[in-house]
């Protein structure tokens, strides 16, 4: 009924999936659903019970599939049905002695001609483009002919266990591939619905995330379609028991490594443990993060830390029933963490260093993530923040990977810790001669008339200096810190306009040079002066005193 409240047409697909199922077959498909999950829990059922939810499961996906998959579902669902009770009655022949074998070679003859005439010489006729279903089965009715002709000569050579045996394996198969395809449809359908729903609701926990909750859902609903598949045609084979116990005693088969005992069994437990901790991490931070804790009233980075301080328990936890699940001692481990502070000692100081600084910039939270920092001629903001490093998203648009020791040790500016607000800084000069006091109210007026500049702190206009070329003035204002480059240049433009509208110079540096012209007398007496110097040394030591003798 929600569903059908949504405002949804038949121009979206999932609508028109959901419609097909639920809605214009709410019976076949309630009741095949239901069945479904009977024998998902009732494992040891009784053969003609098998038979008959079998039979009932084959009967409602006639009335559903074929409207999802396409008209040609319709043949293939019929073939499956007549095989199945064809193969039920089998068990009522078995009492009367040779009766039993020409019943089974009949059955086998009408299923070489099913597949024949409705399958293989029946799927030529049909077009390219069809369903993936369909092709499936295009490719298994060769299979089954060649089953169902085993079956037949088995028979009539009287290898009867042979031919029983064919022939359960061939049309259990196909009844089989319909009941889980259309189970799988079913549960797809279910998840579209839920999926539509939620997108209605708005749910802030799951806003963009319902595009991959639904491809992961149906991934996950396929890997099981496929396990079942593979358990159903065991069973049927007689073959499923054998291999579960190979399976089992493979497991847990025992390889010594030194004094450590691990089996296969072990390791894939391990595996799974730690996919699933950090599986429950990563879901454990999308719900205190963004459900619970952003509606407190908690500091700027105490939900983060928060957050981390849970991620981390329940991470250590995971590893140590992963170790123990492995079947590593973890009484041995005193060893380990000594020749782990040695390889610290060595090898490994910038990761310690570097995950304890991830550690304290999570707690003591002097840069938090959507903090705009300065670092190291670095200036960005903080996208995430690691256990070995964090990200910073510059101003070109790099992300650049930052040690967390280098935000601990190196002198770090954070620009909006405390509040989103910086101080810009414009200076200008005037031309001696303009009017100070009238420079400061001009310049004053264009702050307060920005739209970008705060009220609160009020911008001041300053007189600086008395300079060499110039009357220096510095106007300072406050903007929210995204703003600051935009509304500077905006200032700047204001100033000069106001000032080109009040007659006031903005001088540019300038030098006097003064000549002085001297005495004519004075320039030729030096003239002279410089023509009797004479130019070489050696000349000026020989004129003093004279030639050596």
């Amino acid at each position: 009924n929600r569903f059908r409240k949504l405002d949804l047409t038949d121009s979206d697909p999932h609508f028109v999936v959901v419609k097909r199922i639920f809605f214009d077959h709410p019976y076949s498909s309630l009741t095949f659903f239901i069945i479904v999950l009977f024998i998902i829990l009732f494992v040891n059922m009784p053969l003609i019970m098998i038979g008959i939810l079998g039979t009932v499961l084959l009967f409602c996906s006639l009335f559903f599939l074929p409207h999802v998959v396409g008209l040609q579902a319709k043949r293939i669902i019929n073939i499956a049905l007549v095989l199945y009770i064809l193969n039920l009655f089998e068990i009522l022949f078995w009492y009367f002695g040779n009766y039993a074998r020409i019943y089974v070679t009949a059955e086998s003859i009408v299923a070489l001609f099913l597949i024949y005439k409705y399958g293989i010489a029946g799927f030529k006729k049909w077009k390219k483009d069809v369903h993936s279903f369909v092709k499936l089965f295009r490719v298994l009715s060769t299979v089954l002919f060649l089953l169902f002709s085993i079956a037949f000569l088995s028979s009539l050579f009287g290898f009867m266990n042979l031919a029983v045996l064919t022939l359960k394996i061939g049309v259990k198969t196909v009844a089989i591939v319909v009941i889980i395809f259309s189970a799988y449809i079913i549960l797809r359908t279910i998840i579209l619905a839920v999926v539509e729903i939620g997108r209605s609701n708005d749910y802030r926990l799951m806003t963009n995330r319902w595009d991959k909750l639904e491809k992961r859902s149906i991934q996950l609903l396929k890997i099981l379609a496929v396990f079942f598949l593979i358990k159903f045609m065991f069973q049927t084979m007689e073959i499923y028991r054998p291999v579960m116990n190979w399976l089992r005693s493979f497991l847990e088969h025992e390889w010594e490594i030194g004094t450590l005992q691990i089996s296969i069994g072990g390791v894939l437990s391990l595996i799974l443990i730690l996919a699933i901790t950090f599986g429950i991490s990563s879901f454990i931070k999308i719900i205190i993060e963004d459900e619970i804790l952003v509606h407190t009233k908690l500091p700027k980075g105490v939900p983060a830390a928060i957050s981390v301080t849970i991620r981390y328990f329940i991470i250590t936890l995971g590893v140590l029933m992963a170790l123990g699940a492995a079947g590593i001692d973890l009484g041995k481990f005193g060893l380990l963490a000594g020749a782990l502070g040695v390889g610290i000692g060595f090898g490994l100081q910038n990761i310690v260093n570097n995950f304890i600084s991830g550690l304290i910039l999570v707690y003591e939270r002097p840069v938090n993530v959507g903090d705009t920092i300065e670092v190291e001629n670095l200036m960005g903001t903080v996208n995430r923040i690691g256990i070995r490093s964090s990200n910073v998203r510059t101003y070109d648009g790099a992300e650049v990977v930052v040690p967390n020791g280098n935000l601990i040790s190196n002198q770090l500016i954070n620009w909006t810790l405390s509040d989103n607000k910086r101080r810009v800084e414009l200076k200008v000069g005037t031309a001696y001669g303009t009017d100070p006091n009238v420079v400061l109210e001009l310049l004053k007026k264009v702050a307060m008339n920005h739209e970008d500049v705060l009220k609160t702190p009020e911008p001041r206009a300053l007189f600086e200096e008395f300079g060499d070329s110039s009357l220096n003035f510095r106007l300072l204002f406050w903007v929210p810190f995204e703003m600051g480059i935009g509304a500077k240049s905006d200032i700047a433009i204001g100033v000069y306009n106001i000032f080109e509208e009040n007659n006031i110079e903005i001088p540019f540096p300038q030098v006097d040079l003064h000549v002085k012209k001297e005495d004519e007398n004075q320039v030729k007496g030096s003239d002279a002066t410089s023509d009797k110097t004479p130019s070489d040394p050696i000349e000026a030591s020989e004129s003093e005193t004279g030639p050596d003798k």
